[in-house]
């Protein structure tokens, strides 16, 4: 079984706090899958139904349950919070 480190202080960090637009459609995708088979919303819908829609909807307000994993060149790996990352 593969052997994970503690998640660093942010201050430790090597990567910087800018998601990337691969990592926002990745996130957007798992969670709009997730919505697609019935999970929890962390957010009022409306009327919306689409389940894309409604995964950008929580990632505007902050809502998403998603944490980013960066591996680094080196194996380590890094674990972001959404909120951890600037808005741009």
């Amino acid at each position: 079984m593969e052997k994970l480190e503690a998640i660093p202080p942010v201050p430790s960090r090597v990567s910087v706090a800018i998601l990337t637009k691969f990592e926002k459609a990745r996130v957007l995708g798992v969670r709009a899958l997730q919505i697609s088979y019935n999970a929890p919303l962390m957010v009022d819908p409306g009327k919306e139904i689409n389940p894309i829609k409604i995964a950008e909807m929580e990632f505007e307000q902050n809502k998403l349950p998603i944490q980013v994993v960066r591996n680094l060149p080196d194996g380590r790996r890094e674990i972001w919070n959404l909120n951890d990352f600037s808005k741009s």
